[in-house]
């Protein structure tokens, strides 16, 4: 089913990879948005992932009435995996280092 609308002024924009789109009746549409790579995971996207969430559980305006998140793809693909020509052409080591660097708000150590 098509939830988007485009026409909603609360869409936060993430990096330009992800989009929440809340709802009046607590649902949060969580949107990857990388519609022309079929929303493969780059960098900017495991990022972007990473502060939609953060920002859906500290953002008490967003997560006072929220009762379910729906996780889709814009285009024709929810997600197509690693997009490993970035990951490969920017150093596939240094960017591994950052995202296991990165502290986790969601549990762990």
């Amino acid at each position: 089913p098509n939830i988007t609308n485009t026409a909603n002024d609360n869409v936060i924009n993430i990096q330009n990879r992800v989009k929440i789109i809340p709802t009046n009746d607590g649902i949060i549409h969580v949107l990857l948005s990388r519609p022309t790579k079929l929303n493969s995971l780059d960098m900017s996207m495991f990022e972007a992932i990473a502060d939609a969430a953060s920002r859906l559980k500290n953002d008490s305006t967003l997560n006072k009435t929220m009762r379910v998140i729906i996780l889709s793809g814009e285009g024709r693909a929810f997600c197509t995996g690693l997009d490993a020509k970035s990951v490969t052409l920017s150093g596939p080591s240094k960017n591994l280092e950052k995202l296991l660097e990165r502290p986790s708000e969601f549990g762990g150590e």
